[in-house]
């Protein structure tokens, strides 16, 4: 008997962007280290994007839950529980999810 070898390609050539690369959120050389952006040179963003976020959120006492589409390794997920709203969150990226699970004690999708 013998054995046919295959090919297991996790990511579909589906998933490439027009110039035929992988996205970038489909790329472990990326992914694996979104969680160091935040917390080196990306800090300062991360202090604004959250600042400008709560100022909105404030504006409507009724936002008790939201879906975070695009929520990757959880950093801004977690945060809204943090500020007391309860958050779901969703990826594209298997490799995002795969982070998220280990660093988000919530729903994901």
């Amino acid at each position: 008997m013998q054995l046919e070898q295959k090919s297991f390609n996790v990511l579909s050539e589906k998933l490439s962007n027009w110039q035929g690369r992988k996205e970038w959120f489909f790329n472990r050389e990326h992914t694996d280290t979104y969680e160091q952006w935040y917390e080196g040179r990306y800090k300062r963003a991360e202090v604004w994007q959250k600042k400008i976020m709560a100022q909105l959120v404030g504006k409507d006492p009724g936002i008790k839950e939201l879906l975070e589409f695009g929520c990757g390794t959880t950093r801004f997920t977690r945060w809204w529980k943090e500020i007391g709203i309860e958050a779901t969150g969703g990826d594209l990226s298997p490799f995002m999810l795969g982070q998220a699970v280990h660093l988000f004690d919530g729903d994901l999708v």
